[in-house]
């Protein structure tokens, strides 16, 4: 299918398709985030490729992040690589990012002529490594699941019953 409108998800919302459809160059798809005025990471990983982020609206002054990708896991602890200014924001993908400019207010994650694929069923990792929620999802089973904590310093083990908000990364550690 083809979507007809702009599309708008946010912490409250899911991006989930249950169809694969197209966003057509005439239209966007906007992920938008509301963020607190201090210096701490968030968690993303969106069904699409980033092309734009900016601030309270999808055309709106351009919002510079600092960026990193999960490397590895290492007896010291879990290693993230900085991401270059002009790397993509590959779709499916977990990035710890954040503000370079520390305000409070929404960011928005957009793009346009890019084709959403439907979610699939949620399924347990097998291995370690960073990954994506697109989807809101209750914590079932938390021995290896890692959530970043609310002041975005730390990875915390998750507690049992809490839940990952939709488009949003989490760990799953070996040993932790």
């Amino acid at each position: 299918g083809e979507a007809v409108t702009d599309i708008y998800g946010s912490d409250r919302t899911t991006l989930g398709a249950k169809y694969t459809f197209v966003v057509p160059e005439s239209l966007s798809i906007v992920w938008q985030r509301e963020i607190g005025a201090d210096d701490g990471y968030y968690t993303i990983g969106l069904p699409f490729d980033v092309m734009n982020v900016s601030w309270e609206t999808s055309d709106g002054l351009p919002c510079d992040v600092e960026r990193m990708i999960y490397k590895t896991q290492e007896e010291d602890g879990v290693i993230f690589e900085r991401c270059a200014t002009t790397d993509t924001w590959s779709k499916n993908t977990p990035y710890l990012w954040r503000p370079k400019e520390c305000r409070a207010g929404k960011v928005c994650f957009s793009a346009h002529g890019v084709t959403i694929e439907s979610a699939h069923e949620a399924v347990t990792p097998q291995s370690t490594g960073a990954y994506v929620n697109i989807e809101e999802r209750a914590i079932l089973e938390t021995a290896n699941l890692y959530l970043l904590d609310m002041n975005g310093s730390r990875f915390v083990r998750a507690a049992t019953g809490s839940t990952i908000a939709p488009c949003r990364a989490y760990l799953i550690l070996d040993n932790p």
